[in-house]
């Protein structure tokens, strides 16, 4: 009787360890998802940035071609204008560049992280011995 106990509150604590556990996994998960939504939406705000700077090379480089008449003071500001353009675009390229970088750097860390919180319960080996009742 008294081993009978003792077994059914070690299957307790096993269930209860195995339960925190998948408790534990579920919000590293969570937070992994968020975090991961997150970057998701940093990278598509980055994209539409570049193509909206795309977008403006492009129409300064058809603005160029139309004023192939225009004065040279006039063809040095277009010619300005673009290369600044061109810088933004470098540097939005490093920025996407690092934001990409720090991506892959969470989601290694995450993965450690998921990693870690995975633990085996071991209890050793347990033996279940059933006595014989004796009748009156």
């Amino acid at each position: 009787m008294e081993r009978n106990r003792v077994t059914v509150i070690l299957i307790i604590i096993v269930l209860a360890l195995l339960v925190i556990n998948y408790l534990a996994n579920f919000s590293v998960y969570k937070e992994y998802r968020k975090k991961l939504a997150y970057f998701d939406e940093q990278n598509q705000l980055i994209k539409s940035k570049f193509v909206d700077l795309q977008k403006k090379l492009l129409d300064l480089k058809v603005s160029l071609e139309d004023i192939t008449n225009s004065s040279k003071a006039e063809r040095e500001e277009i010619l300005s204008k673009i290369e600044n353009i061109k810088s933004d675009i470098q540097n939005w390229q490093n920025e996407y560049t690092n934001t990409v970088t720090k991506v892959k750097e969470k989601i290694e860390s995450l993965r450690v992280d998921i990693e870690s919180q995975k633990k085996e319960v071991n209890l050793g080996e347990i033996s279940v011995e059933t006595g014989k009742r004796k009748r009156k």
